[in-house]
């Protein structure tokens, strides 16, 4: 683990680097002390995102919500850590001034194209140069025109270790850069990671995705975009109509009778009869899921089935 020095010994003895779970290994920590799994395309993000930290797994999981484990919800980014261990590996960071700390926070905010970053980074008032004592010290790395971190649970912790005011400053730099780029899907996503619900202009970015994503031919992935779009309506009844559009589209992708939630929001029974009949292609245009509180081990009630809509919305 990067936050361990090694230790100083006068005598020469063995030393064994223990390497983190694999995805069997970690399906079978989480199936033990859960009753139950995420789908396969999640696992494999928690592993990747964790290293395979038994410790990590186990807090990131008990973070997530029901929606986000069974893929119908995108996984926050950076993942969600518990103080305990943001405090561990973020010894990593120690020394370095708060300006790279915040460069840091900034970066670890999503996988980054390079030119992104330098946009995003400017719009904070500061410069991609200030990275360079991190590179340097093998904090982060540079792979195919993107900056990446060497190690995926300090780069979950250089976000979660600077204060809420700046990681939501990050997000928003980071969906106004993609925004000028026309990545209006990537620019939603990251303008859902910093805003409260009520924003009519992030409910538009994502009827904007869905509309994207319709032209793709992807109207499962057009049908959970304006599932979160509902989030954001500036009214019960704007939540309501996307809500309507969402369950059309779910109909359509014959996805309907999962996503039950896409026709129960609290003002969807005052407009969905006379949306139901319309065409979602015809649609008049008009905070990301709550941050759940970590769970208890074993929880009762029937294990989800292991089961993933197709295709997941969210970052690339």
């Amino acid at each position: 683990t990067p936050h361990m020095p090694s230790p100083e010994l006068s005598a020469q003895i063995p030393e064994h680097r223990l390497e983190g779970l694999n995805h069997q290994q970690a399906a079978t920590l989480l199936q033990q002390q859960f009753g139950e799994l995420p789908t396969e395309n999640v696992m494999a993000a928690l592993v990747a995102s964790t290293g395979g930290n038994p410790s990590a797994l186990l807090d990131v999981y008990s973070r997530l919500g029901e929606e986000q484990l069974n893929g119908w919800r995108p996984l926050p980014e950076p993942l969600p850590l518990g103080q305990a261990l943001v405090g561990a590996f973020a010894q990593r960071l120690t020394g370095f001034g708060e300006d790279i700390r915040y460069a840091l926070a900034a970066s670890s905010a999503g996988r980054l194209p390079v030119s992104v970053l330098e946009a995003a980074l400017e719009d904070l008032g500061l410069s991609i140069d200030v990275l360079r004592p991190a590179q340097k010290a093998g904090i982060v790395v540079l792979r195919c025109e993107r900056l990446d971190f060497a190690h995926p649970l300090v780069r979950i912790s250089s976000f979660w270790s600077v204060p809420k005011e700046l990681r939501s400053r990050a997000h928003a730099a980071i969906a106004r850069a993609f925004a000028t780029r026309g990545q209006v899907e990537r620019s939603a996503f990251h303008a859902a990671q910093h805003t409260v619900r009520r924003d009519e202009t992030v409910a538009r970015l994502f009827t904007q995705s869905a509309r994207i994503a319709l032209d793709r031919g992807e109207s499962t992935a057009a049908a959970g975009y304006e599932e979160i779009a509902a989030d954001f309506g500036p009214t019960d009844e704007a939540s309501a109509r996307h809500l309507a559009r969402a369950a059309a589209l779910w109909m359509s992708g014959g996805e309907l009778a999962g996503r039950r939630s896409a026709v129960s929001g609290p003002a969807t029974s005052r407009s969905l009869t006379g949306w139901r009949a319309r065409s979602p292609t015809s649609a008049p245009a008009h905070a990301w899921p709550s941050t759940c509180r970590p769970r208890s081990p074993r929880r009762c009630g029937p294990q989800r089935p292991n089961v993933k809509p197709t295709p997941r919305i969210g970052p690339s």
